[in-house]
This record gives structure tokens, C-alpha cells and sequence, in this order.
């Protein structure tokens, strides 16, 4: 991912570049949407917020301007995407942080929508992440999420792969945790074994993170977990 430049903080990731972009790609696919009032009660507020506030600002303005219907409001998001993240990308550009506001949109009206939700969550993934914002739906859906992981994990597309293993980390950084996984991560190690020879190493990676964090609570099981897997993999 690309660094900001020194005299950058995080907070301006969220930006009024950002923001208008964002109103015109609504816009494109909504013509209803009223992009410059959008922007104007951001821009109104946004200086002199700092990162968490202008993630909420940014939130109640979509809110506010997006039809109170989900089911409506989940497909303008969806059709006003950008272009899916490369395999391989050289670097995640920091305007992709505009679609975790997006996610939490999702995680917060589409909380009672699980099909739809995902669905639209598993587009997001393939521009920036929702390995947050879908964890609010493994906590209410847990045996739902878990069947429907099974078989993203074996997703053609690397960025939902990688959103099984990453979206089920139990101590995700600046995430809250998932404790029945804390407690009891079968099922998580049960992903991981869909996931552990995946042929990226972006993947690789989230399971070894993964696993780390199984192993703060549940070392005994991760030990357990990798000699099966290794005698498995000389037979």
C-alpha cells in the first residue's frame, strides 16, 4: 500500500477529492442522488474532524442520501464500484479507503439483509476490503457466514479468498474480537485447511496471520492443526 507523504495523517484519506468522486460515481448510476448537497454537509463539517469522525460523517451522509430501502440502496453502491483491484496489485491506493465507509454502510443498514449483504460485501472485497465490516454478520449469521465461506474460499477471485481467512481472524487488528472463535476455533481451522495451499501467497499470508492469532488462545490446537497437515501432505 502506498505511504502517505509526511505531512499527511490518516484522517485526509478521507478528503473532499474523495468524497466528490464518490458523489459522481452515485450520481452515474442514481440520478436521484443529490451530489452536491452530499458533499456540501461534508465539507461543511470535515476539516476539523479527525479520522474516526469524518468515517462517520461520511457514513450519515450516505445514509441520509441513499434510498432507506436496502435492497435499492445496496444495488447503487454495487453499480457505482470502481474496477476491481488487480491480482497482483503494485500497490492498494489510499482512496480505496472510501470503500470501507462504503462496507460499514452495508454492516449497518443491510445488518437484517445476510444474502444480500455478502453479496454486496464480496464486491467490495475486490476493491479495497471488508474483512471489518463483515464480522458484524459472522457474529449475528455464524452457522450462515461458515457455510457460505466454504465456498468462497475456493472463489476464483483471490481478494474473496483472502476475505475468508482474513474476515475470520479472531483478534483482527482494530477490529473487535470473535470470541466463540477465541473459544472454540474449529470451524476457522476448518477454512484454513480450504485455504492453507492457496496458490497466491497474498492468501498464504492472511492464513498464517490466522493462525497466530488461534494460537495466542488455542496453541495446543494450531500445533495439533499443522502436524496433521503435514503428515497429510507426505502421504
Amino acid at each position: 500500500m502506498a505511504g502517505l507523504s509526511a505531512e499527511n495523517q490518516l484522517r485526509d484519506v478521507y478528503n473532499m477529492r474523495v468524497v466528490g468522486n464518490l458523489a459522481k460515481r452515485i450520481k452515474g448510476v442514481y440520478a436521484e442522488f443529490d451530489g452536491p448537497g452530499f458533499c456540501r454537509g461534508i465539507e461543511a463539517e470535515l476539516d476539523a474532524l479527525g479520522f474516526g469522525e469524518r468515517s462517520r460523517l461520511i457514513r450519515d451522509a450516505l445514509t441520509a442520501h441513499l434510498p432507506v430501502d436496502f435492497t435499492r440502496s445496496a444495488q447503487i453502491l454495487m453499480d457505482s464500484l470502481e474496477p476491481e483491484l488487480a491480482v497482483h496489485p503494485e500497490e492498494t491506493p489510499w482512496d480505496g479507503f472510501i470503500v470501507v465507509l462504503e462496507t460499514e454502510f452495508v454492516d449497518e443498514a443491510g445488518i437484517n439483509h445476510f444474502g444480500l449483504a455478502m453479496d454486496v460485501l464480496k464486491e467490495m472485497t475486490k476493491r479495497f476490503s471488508s474483512e471489518g465490516a463483515i464480522r458484524t454478520f459472522i457474529e449475528k449469521y455464524q452457522e450462515e457466514s461458515l457455510a457460505l465461506f466454504k465456498v468462497r474460499a475456493v472463489d476464483p477471485n483471490v481478494h474473496v479468498r483472502r476475505l475468508v481467512s482474513e474476515g475470520t481472524r479472531c483478534r483482527l487488528p482494530l477490529a473487535a474480537p470473535l470470541r466463540s472463535f477465541k473459544k472454540d476455533p474449529t470451524p476457522v481451522l476448518q477454512l484454513l485447511e480450504l485455504l492453507k495451499d492457496d496458490a497466491e501467497l497474498y492468501v498464504q499470508r492472511s492464513v498464517a496471520n490466522n493462525l497466530n492469532d488461534i494460537s495466542k488462545d488455542n496453541a495446543k490446537m494450531v500445533v495439533s492443526t499443522l502436524t496433521k497437515w503435514s503428515q497429510n501432505s507426505s502421504e
